[in-house]
């Protein structure tokens, strides 16, 4: 990929060169072979998360089977969710938009989630202002972290 080619949102399947269900190496291949950044919080009820840092730091998490599950941008200036909604600006326009798509949200403080849009995006401060992060996921992401994190836990109680 480009440094200057768009994010393009596919919603539920993957953004950019990325599709969810990637290996890590065909994450690698798709960012032109970049070695990202590794944080591993697995041991914790965390996750796997690779961060590419000549790729706008992009930063993919992986499932328990190390496949792709989501993508978060911190820089979003060229994320785009089709037709043509730029995902930068303010949260609350962001937040508007999402609304008129239909589908319910779930919003918190400085944040909102859509399992709909396969979107979760936050805000720098409660009163929305500047994007923080766009999250995009596959369906079920949310359901399968939390089930990881139970097992983690419990595996814990279970050891200790």
């Amino acid at each position: 990929m480009s440094n200057d080619e768009d994010y393009v949102i596919d919603p539920h399947r993957g953004v950019g060169p990325l599709r969810f269900g990637m290996t890590r190496a065909e994450v690698r291949k798709a960012l032109d072979g970049e070695e990202p950044h590794v944080v591993d919080r697995r041991d914790r009820g965390g996750e796997l998360l690779e961060s590419f840092r000549e790729h706008d730091r992009v930063q993919v998490i992986y499932d328990a089977d190390e496949r792709a599950a989501a993508v978060q941008f911190p820089i979003m200036d060229r994320v785009m969710y089709p037709p043509k909604v730029r995902m930068k600006g303010s949260y609350n326009k962001i937040l508007q938009w999402a609304k008129e798509q239909g589908p319910a949200l779930i919003q918190e403080l400085r944040s909102f989630q859509s399992d709909a849009l396969g979107l979760a995006v936050g805000a720098r401060t409660p009163k929305g202002g500047k994007l923080e992060h766009v999250l995009v996921y596959r369906p079920r992401y949310y359901e399968d972290a939390r089930r990881h994190r139970a097992e983690v836990k419990a595996r814990q109680r279970d050891e200790g």
